[in-house]
Formats: C-alpha cells, structure tokens, sequence
C-alpha cells in the first residue's frame, strides 16, 4: 500500500513546475496550495486553533466544486482525523474520481471520502449505519459497508453493529435496509 505524507499529497497535482506562473489558473492554483500548506501546519498547533482550522477545512470541503481541490481537502480530512468532517463525507461518500487509481493512496482510490472516512475510524461508523438505514443506491450501500468493515476490522463485527441498530430503529423501512445490509444483501 502506498502511504503518502499530507505534504506529498498536497503537492501532487496542479502544482506549477517553474516559480514563475505561467498563467493565471497556475498562479490561483499556487496560491491555493499554499493556502492549504498554511492550514496543514496550523493543525499541528494547540486544540483551540486545531478546531477552527478543522471546521476551516471542514467548510472549504462542503463548498469544494473542484474535482482537485475535493480530493485534496478530503486527504486532508482523513489524515488529519478531523471528526468534524464525518456527516460532510458521508455525504460525498459516492463522489468518485478519475484522476487516481485504484492504486494510488492507499485504498482510497477513486472515492477518497470513503478513504478519509477510513482514516478518521470508531467516529464514522454511526455515519455510515445511518447511510445504510436511509439510502438505497448500490454505490452508497457497497461504499457504506467498506468503510465499516474496516473501520470495525472484519465483517463480522460490522454485522452485529448493523443488526444491533436495526433492533433499535423505530422506522420498518429503515430496519429492513440495516437487516439487509447486516446479512450482505
């Protein structure tokens, strides 16, 4: 598995190859860059500071169009652990990409907020139990159930969560979706 530091990440992709920009999209993406180099240093500083960034960071993913700057914010996301971001990358859990493969980071591959949501761990798994009791769309159920098992470390004990809060849920269509999902329907 290929693990990739925050900074190699970052620079990755978009950056210009000389100093001097050679247009203007290269100058906005530079300056982009090290907007987000600033905010990966800041979040090393004290709890109070790491919060506002966090929610920083969380708010630029929410309003990210960019397929980029998406990919890049939700690496962020995920390596940094940043537990504020569990419902906004839950609901971009689908959001997939061509610009890497399968291969590349690790097993985030193409869908890197299912890989961030990986990375944050035990804090996402109520998320991805609520995407299986509310959607019904393959990809999202598939996607769901990936990142519950290896947040949870096997099948089986994504399993158990699954039937446990369906014998919870008041909703029977709701139920019937965690009971489908626990039995890997």
């Amino acid at each position: 598995m290929l693990v990739l530091s925050p900074a190699a990440v970052l620079a990755g992709a978009a950056a210009p190859t000389s100093t001097a920009p050679t247009s203007a999209a290269a100058a906005a993406s530079g300056a982009y860059l090290r907007r987000l180099f600033r905010l990966e240093r800041a979040l090393e500083k004290p709890s109070a500071e790491r919060r506002a960034l966090a929610r920083r960071l969380v708010d630029e993913f929410r309003r990210a169009t960019d397929e980029d700057e998406t990919i890049r914010l939700a690496s962020l996301l995920g390596i940094h652990r940043i537990q504020e971001a569990v419902e906004p990358l839950a609901e971009r859990l689908t959001f997939r990409t061509d610009l890497l493969n399968d291969n590349q980071i690790g097993y985030w591959g193409r869908y890197p907020a299912a890989g961030a949501l990986i990375e944050i761990g035990p804090p996402a798994d109520r998320a991805m139990i609520k995407v299986l009791a509310e959607r019904d769309d393959p990809d999202s159920r598939r996607l769901a159930l990936l990142v519950l098992d290896r947040i949870l470390g096997e099948e089986e004990a994504a399993q158990a969560a699954l039937s446990r809060a369906a014998s919870k849920e008041a909703d029977p269509a709701k139920q019937r979706r965690l009971l489908a999902a626990a039995q890997r329907k």
